[in-house]
C-alpha cells in the first residue's frame, strides 16, 4: 500500500528559545506513529500512521538552520477557525541526505516582493517594511 502525500498549506513554526514546535491544520483522528524528516532545505515531510505524508514547504531560511539542529519537535494539530489544538506529540526528526522536491524559496520570494511593489509602490513597501521590522523587534525581545 502506497503512502499518501498531501501538500499542506496551512501551518506555522512557533519558536520558543531552542524548542520548535509546528502548529499545522490537520483533522486525522488519533496518531499511533509518526515522524518527521528533513533534510535542511526547503520542504520537511510528516509522516504520520504510515498512511500518510504530509509536506510542508517553503520553510524560511531562519527556521531551517534551528530546525535541522534538533532531535525533535513537537507537533501541534489543530483545525477549525480558532485553530483548536486536537493532538500534542512529540517526533523524532530523521535527517535525511536530500528530500526530491525543489527548494526555490528565495525564487519565489523575490517574484512575491515584485508583485507586492508593483501593487503598492515604493514608498508604501518601505513603509510596510519598517512597520514590519519594527514589530518583529519588539516581539522579539
Amino acid at each position: 500500500m502506497a503512502i499518501e502525500k498531501v501538500l499542506v498549506e496551512d501551518f506555522e513554526f512557533l519558536i520558543d528559545g531552542e524548542d520548535i514546535a509546528i502548529a499545522i491544520d490537520l483533522d486525522e483522528g488519533m496518531v499511533t506513529s509518526a515522524e518527521l524528516s528533513y533534510d535542511g532545505r526547503n520542504c520537511a515531510i510528516l509522516t504520520r500512521n504510515g498512511k500518510k505524508a504530509f509536506l510542508l514547504t517553503n520553510i524560511f531560511p531562519g527556521i531551517r538552520e534551528k530546525l535541522n539542529s534538533l532531535d525533535d519537535v513537537l507537533i501541534l494539530e489543530r483545525r477549525g477557525p480558532n485553530h483548536e489544538i486536537m493532538n500534542a506529540y512529540t517526533v523524532e526528526i530523521k535527517h535525511v541526505k536530500e528530500i526530491p522536491y525543489p527548494d526555490k524559496f528565495e525564487e519565489e520570494a523575490v517574484e512575491l516582493f515584485e508583485d507586492l511593489r508593483s501593487e503598492i509602490g515604493d514608498e508604501e513597501l518601505v513603509e510596510l517594511l519598517k512597520s514590519l521590522a519594527k514589530e518583529y523587534s519588539e516581539t522579539a525581545k
